[in-house]
């Protein structure tokens, strides 16, 4: 009796201590699960605002499922996990930044809320990584970022979706292939992750992205060895099993100067964005930022967010008009609905 009872205090502890090492952010409707230790993360999204409900829209239940890697001169190393890093949580403007440091190189991640442009509340948040060169020579360095999502698992089927393809099997894509976001979803929730900047067209666009079975991708240090069309099972070890995986490749970092990569996670949003069906390569995703929670900020941002909406689906009319481009009835009919809901 006595040694049961050692067992559950040893585990209530152990579940304490880890939750010391945890903070919350809650925005709108996202809430952001990050370990202080080592900066790793979870995504929620608010299901019932009664009950205060929040699904996770990628792995919650293994947190470090999901991770970030630098490539510093040829050498790999996790963030959060690599002895040459420090890690530090602190708040910039009242949204979370994690910050590693080493000797030679300073990595930091913040979190900025974000809503797309048909929602009312925050539905997604916004990713920045700088890596700085804080040393006095010039370094060769890159990142890695694998998202451990679940969602298109449910089925079994169609994993992932982008603005021209369906995912089912082992797919790689070059950062500059056109394609624009992908979407990972079941038959309640979604999450939507950007391949292009929407609001920078001078953002540093990811050389490639790797979706595959998570295992695979997780095992490897770096880069996984592609094999077009190969099954997204490894088995016996994980079934089924699907993963997303951003490569910025080495790039020569001089002293002093920094690279900034950025990427949004948002739940799916682009029906209402009004450019055309879901698999058009018309369709541009626009975010919204909101990093400035005064209220006049606010009105700005959105106003000028419903302008370049605006001046984007006149531009695809025109072409349409001018015998460029097809689009058919639902295309017309979507555009339409964005319209009415802006005005």
């Amino acid at each position: 009796m006595i040694f049961r009872r050692c067992i559950i205090i040893l585990i209530f502890l152990a579940i304490n201590l880890i939750n010391l090492n945890a903070f919350e952010y809650i925005d709108g409707n996202i809430k952001i699960f990050i370990n202080e230790k080592t900066g790793s993360f979870s995504l929620y999204y608010l299901n019932n605002p009664d009950t205060l409900n929040y699904v996770p829209l990628f792995n919650a239940e293994e947190p470090r499922a999901s991770y970030f890697s630098v490539i510093l001169d040829g050498h790999v190393h996790k963030l959060g996990q690599s002895n040459i890093f420090r890690t530090r949580l602190e708040r910039d403007s009242e949204i979370p930044v994690i910050t590693y440091e080493s000797l030679n190189l300073t990595v930091t991640k913040s979190f900025a809320p974000v809503r797309t442009i048909s929602s009312r509340e925050i539905n997604g948040v916004k990713i920045s990584v700088t890596i700085s060169n804080t040393g006095s020579r010039t370094v060769s360095a890159g990142l890695r970022i694998l998202l451990d999502t679940y969602l298109g698992e449910e089925k079994n089927e169609n994993h992932f979706v982008t603005n021209r393809q369906i995912i089912s099997r082992e797919t790689l894509l070059r950062g500059a292939s056109g394609e624009l976001f992908w979407v990972s979803r079941n038959s309640n929730y979604s999450i939507m992750g950007s391949i292009i900047d929407p609001l920078d067209e001078n953002a540093k666009v990811p050389d490639s992205l790797h979706f595959a079975n998570w295992r695979r991708l997780y095992n490897v240090p770096w880069t996984l060895s592609y094999i077009p069309n190969r099954s997204l099972d490894y088995r016996p070890y994980s079934m089924q099993d699907s993963a997303v995986c951003y490569f910025y490749d080495p790039a020569q970092l001089d002293p002093g100067e920094s690279f900034v990569y950025t990427i949004y996670l948002s739940t799916e949003d682009y029906p209402r964005y009004g450019l055309a069906s879901p698999n058009s390569d018309n369709m541009l995703p626009v975010l919204a930022d909101i990093t400035d929670k005064q209220t006049d900020a606010q009105t700005v941002s959105y106003n000028n967010d419903n302008l370049k909406l605006m001046l984007m689906m006149q531009e695809t009319l025109k072409k349409f008009i001018a015998g460029e481009i097809y689009l058919d009835a639902q295309d017309i009919d979507e555009i339409e609905r964005s319209i009415n809901g802006l005005k």
